[in-house]
């Protein structure tokens, strides 16, 4: 240990303590040498090796100082206790200078920016003394007492003597008196080191820098004169106040004034005080409080802080009074007070209330004549509120319908995605065929997702109630095959054995072919789901025979991980998901609770038997359904003629009627802006290549009114501002690409709606992704036949046109009673709650519903005009007459209170279109149309 330096030595009867910045050591009287170092791996080992203290109690156990902490070794013992992790709030991580143990066997802790501590470990609580109690400085160098009992410690540069009322703590402030000692006192300039002691006469000895300051407490003289307070200053709001100005409440020096009176907003102050004792002034020591003011019946004990600050007080009357000790910590318990007199604000004053009860009773009686007055309303209130509830009822359907639908194509993208894995890897082998066999499946499971997409409405039917069957007889054998197909890469690259049992090589029934392929996809992908590979996954088909009945029994059998008994019961529940497996499976919990339904439409039932894996043994899951197969099972609007099962690879993609011309008929001239005489197509080719962009242009210049630009900025201005019919963009283009132009034009309400076709000569398929994830209609890929280029064209239109009259039809038929799908819908959406919305109103016009949707006139009368047919006035009226016929179903309101209900303000006006629109006067329809 001779390289250790060394900060503390205690010698006791079984040798010599060493305390080190390496730790600690004891050397006994035969002269060996323990060490004791920090183990991070022992609680009980010494708290840290960086010692600064070294302390022996009267019991004889070693007190250790530290920079983490605090370590105490009981007499005899070798195991530390240390106070660090519990004890953190007490020494607040500050480092441990000095230790000492008082006549009432206290433990004094002097710490480095932490203050003077008195721990007590047997209550394991502590007492802080630091600078707010009167201390000079939060660093404690030394600690010795004097024959009377009080404390003297040692700071950077003072000392200072601390008196205690009371042995043992708790302590209040008033039993703790502190005196400071500094070079003001006579005290020679010195840096003091860790270093006290206390002689046999009773001297006083702190080690310093410059050597010792020596010094016996009984021949220093005290002051002992009790100093009175004066008040010195009065702030409001942290202003010092002025005698005499305006508003101010001191006519006088506040030192000669008994009461001050404050307005409301000056119920924030600041009293400035000073002790009347000079001599070492700075160490004087002052106390206060505020009577009535709640919760203030103690002294505020603030060492040398001359000031008192208040905020926000109420109204009322208080006394402020202060009290001052001297530099030797001598009280003045004769306090200075001071009245305050805090007046309310203008509207809490008596008169004040009394006009309140005077404005109450006013609007007491105009609550009472609007009540009167408003009782002639609640009928119009009423139909408010049954709006408002469809409204919701609506909202509710979207998210069912949504639902069923994000799960319902969650299994055509399973097995999409096998086949493309499979491709890959065979596409790394040279010369593999089996890749054609792998691309023509890909092909049949897209179809079929596109397929499932376009039944988006069918699914809000069920959801409604409103799914009907559509049966036909056909091969059920030949279907099931099909459908079993469209799993084989899927099941080939998981290694599950999936397979058809049945004696029947063809087999006849009646059954809804598109129901029945949801209710096979939801049982066959859950099978599969939870089958571990090489596991079996059984389809198994008999027919059941009776005198006055056919059925057919299927099921769907798996040997995975199976369902526990508790969820068997709630397995056909709406949104319940089970998932017994610990398997990362994710599902929505609607599946079988749909496939359920589908079921019961075909006048089936479905059951489901389950026994749970073991460790030995897989599990078992069947899943039955049992269906009439005869056609008298069903009504006549269910049935449909035979025909044979749906091909999946027969389906062409694009199966739309080419025609020649596209409708575009004239807009309203009723007040409606005229559209240019063109009647042709309106077409914009973007393309940034002269020739190419002349090329197509020239080709369809004859059936369509074609624009150019020559960038996809200049053809964004060209769009927005002509609304054509369809675009034609190249991707690789300066300025602005292709992509970013589509992807604006489908982001911005006025030309979502336009179809647009990419160009490109990029092939690969992750190019062609990034062209359909902006929006796009459709992509082409360089070198193109014009011929392909030209039914792509008159598809997209005809799509469209079919898509306009499904709109003016859907949305006209019943106002607010529609699904909404798609950036197109959505605008539609917000019109239509717009006309809802102003629909008692007369005067609801195209400018007002153009500012709503943020477009100008003519925009929104293309806009309304390319998504209904109909021109914007057109669609308004429309709307109103359609909310009138079912007003009118009702049979609760005259034709004249429906009229105005909708915002016809002529009655014969409104007879007159509404006999147009329903070829029927309102009195005959409702008579013919009630509910």
């Amino acid at each position: 240990m001779s390289d250790e330096l060394v900060y503390g030595l205690i010698q006791d009867t079984s040798g010599l303590w060493i305390g080190t910045k390496g730790g600690l050591f004891h050397r006994n009287l035969q002269g060996r040498i323990t060490r004791y170092r920090h183990n991070n791996n022992d609680s009980s080992s010494i708290i840290s090796n960086d010692i600064n203290a070294l302390y022996q109690d009267h019991r004889g156990g070693i007190w250790i100082g530290t920079e983490l902490g605090l370590s105490y070794l009981p007499k005899g013992q070798q195991r530390f206790v240390n106070y660090l992790n519990e004890y953190a709030r007490v020494f607040n991580k500050n480092a441990i200078l000095c230790i000492f143990e008082d006549n009432n066997y206290n433990i004094w802790i002097g710490t480095r920016g932490g203050g003077l501590k008195l721990f007590d470990p047997q209550r394991k609580n502590s007492y802080t003394l630091d600078t707010r109690m009167g201390l000079s400085g939060n660093i404690i160098h030394g600690i010795v007492q004097d024959q009377q009992g009080n404390l003297w410690i040692s700071f950077n540069q003072s000392i200072g003597r601390i008196s205690l009322r009371r042995p043992h703590p708790p302590f209040k402030p008033e039993d703790v008196t502190v005196t400071n000692y500094s070079v003001n006192n006579g005290l020679g300039s010195n840096e003091f080191l860790a270093a006290a002691c206390r002689t046999r006469d009773g001297e006083i000895m702190f080690g310093g820098v410059n050597g010792i300051v020596a010094f016996h407490p009984d021949r220093l003289v005290n002051n002992t004169v009790r100093p009175p307070v004066a008040l010195t200053g009065l702030l409001i709001k942290n202003n010092p106040v002025d005698i005499g100005a305006p508003g101010s409440p001191l006519k006088q020096s506040i030192s000669y004034v008994d009461e001050i009176t404050l307005s409301h907003d000056q119920a924030f102050f600041t009293l400035q005080f000073a002790a009347l004792n000079y001599i070492n002034s700075r160490t004087n020591q002052y106390a206060y409080r505020l009577e009535g003011l709640k919760g203030d019946t103690q002294w505020h004990y603030v060492g040398n802080q001359q000031s008192a600050t208040y905020t926000n007080l109420d109204a009322g009357e208080y006394i402020f009074k202060v009290k001052a000790a001297n530099n030797d910590g001598y009280w003045n318990e004769t306090y200075t007070s001071l009245r305050v007199k805090v007046l309310p604000p203008f509207w809490k004053t008596w008169y004040a209330y009394l006009c309140y009860a005077t404005i109450i009773i006013g609007l007491l009686y105009l609550f009472y004549s609007y009540s009167m007055k408003t009782s002639r309303l609640r009928h119009e209130l009423q139909l408010q509120q049954l709006s408002q509830e469809k409204d919701r009822e609506l909202t509710q359907r979207k998210l069912s319908f949504f639902t069923n639908i994000s799960h319902e194509i969650k299994t055509p993208l399973t097995l999409i995605l096998a086949p493309i894995e499979k491709l890959i890897s065979l596409q790394q082998e040279q010369g593999n065929n089996k890749a054609l066999n792998q691309l023509m499946l890909m092909q049949r499971n897209g179809e079929r997702l596109l397929r499932l997409t376009d039944q988006l409405l069918d699914f809000r039917k069920f959801e409604a109630g409103n799914m009907n069957l559509r049966v036909s007889e056909g091969d059920l054998i030949h279907f099931l095959k099909e459908i079993l197909l469209s799993f084989d890469a899927f099941v080939r690259h998981r290694n599950i054995r999936l397979s058809l049992d049945t004696s029947h090589n063809s087999l006849t029934a009646w059954f809804d072919q598109d129901k029945f392929e949801k209710i096979l996809y939801n049982l066959l992908s859950n099978a599969l789901k939870f089958t571990h590979p090489g596991g079996k996954v059984i389809v198994s088909v008999t027919e059941q025979q009776t005198a006055t009945n056919r059925s057919i029994l299927l099921s769907v059998t798996d040997n995975g991980v199976g369902i526990a008994p508790q969820n068997l019961e709630k397995i056909f529940f709406p949104f319940h998901h089970y998932n017994d497996t610990g398997l990362p499976i994710a599902g929505t919990g609607i599946g079988l609770a749909f496939t359920k339904g589908l079921v019961t439409l075909h006048r089936g039932n479905i059951t489901v038997e389950s026994t749970l894996a073991t460790s030995n043994r897989p599990g078992h899951t069947c899943f039955t359904i049992t269906f009439p197969a005869d056609k008298e099972h069903y009504t006549p609007e269910e049935r449909l003629p035979y025909h044979q099962p749906e091909r999946i690879n027969d389906r062409p993609l694009h199966d739309t009627p080419l025609s020649t011309t596209a409708d575009r008929k004239g807009l309203d001239t009723a007040g409606e802006e005229q559209e240019m005489d063109e009647q042709r197509p309106v077409m914009l080719i973007v393309e940034d290549n002269p020739e190419m962009r002349t090329f197509i242009s020239n080709h369809f210049e004859d059936q369509y009114a074609v624009h150019t630009a020559t960038d996809g900025k200049q053809g964004w201005n060209i769009a927005t501002a002509l609304l054509p019919d369809i675009i034609i963009s190249d991707i690789m283009m300066p300025e602005m690409n292709g992509t970013e132009l589509c992807r604006l034009l489908k982001k911005d309400t006025r030309t979502s709606h336009i179809p647009v076709i990419l160009l490109t000569a990029r092939t690969p398929l992750i190019f062609r992704m990034e062209g359909f994830e902006t929006g796009a209609d459709d992509y082409i890929t360089k070198p193109f036949s014009l011929a392909l280029l030209q039914v792509r064209v008159q598809n997209l239109l005809n799509s469209r046109n079919i898509l306009r009259e499904r709109y003016s039809k859907d949305i006209t038929l019943q106002p607010r009673n529609i699904a909404i799908t798609g950036a197109d819908e959505i605008f539609l959406e917000q019109v239509m709650q717009f006309i809802e919305n102003n629909i008692l109103e007369p005067s609801l016009n195209v400018e007002q519903m153009a500012r709503e949707v943020n477009m100008s006139r003519i925009t929104l009368y293309r806009k309304i005009k390319a998504l209904t047919n109909q021109s914007t006035i057109e669609f308004i009226r429309s709307v109103r007459l359609k909310r009138a016929a079912q007003l009118l179903q009702r049979n609760e309101f005259t034709v004249n209170e429906v009229a105005y209900m909708v915002g016809f303000s002529d009655v014969d006006y409104f007879r007159k279109w509404f006999k147009k629109e329903f070829s029927s006067t309102p009195k005959e329809y409702a008579a013919t149309h009630k509910q």
